[in-house]
Order: structure tokens, then sequence, then C-alpha cells
């Protein structure tokens, strides 16, 4: 869908950062979206990606992590700590489309 500038409406980046990464880490003891490539963590790559493309960014991150919030709260994102990231992205997914709606007012 192709947005103008007159639509009213905010094209709005989620970026899905709650997940426990235990393929990555199966024993916990590394968090993969803080994992380190090309200068930063994985998490604040993904939403410098978004908001290289002028994109409002909300982060769905896990209470599990704060330490990933906290490096996409430097990044510029909002951010959305979701207690029930366990449930799966999809859950995940539709809380902050419901976040964002809500904020969005």
């Amino acid at each position: 869908m192709t947005l103008s500038a007159s639509s009213g409406r905010t094209v709005l980046g989620l970026l899905l950062a709650g997940g426990r990464g235990t393929r990555f880490s199966p024993d916990a003891s590394r968090d993969k979206l803080l994992a380190r490539i090309d200068g930063h963590a994985v998490c604040v790559g993904g939403a410098l990606s978004l908001k290289n493309a002028q994109l409002r960014v909300l982060a769905a991150t896990s209470p599990h992590s704060p330490d990933v919030g906290k490096a996409l709260a430097a990044a510029g994102c909002e951010v959305l700590v979701w207690g029930r990231a366990a449930r799966g992205m999809g859950m995940t997914l539709a809380q902050a489309v419901m976040e964002a709606a809500a904020r969005q007012g």
C-alpha cells in the first residue's frame, strides 16, 4: 500500500526482539540479540535498518532481557516490554500492532 502525506497515516516498523535465541545459545549463557556484528548488537542492526528507511520503530522486547530494551531505546526505538513473548511471534506481533494503534491515538 502506498500512503500519501495527506493520508494521515504513519508507516511504522515493528521489530520483534523478544525471543530467547535458544538455538544460538542452548544454555542461555549468551543473548543472540546482543551478539555483535559490524560493530553493534544484532538487535540494533535491525533497528538501524528500519530507522534508515525513515520509519518510526516500535520494538517488542522481553522482560527477560532488559539489556536488549536498553540497547534499542538508545538506538531511538520506542520499546514495548511484552511479558508473554514465550507465547510466540504471532502473539507478540498482535500485541505490538495493538500497542502501536493505541500510541497513534
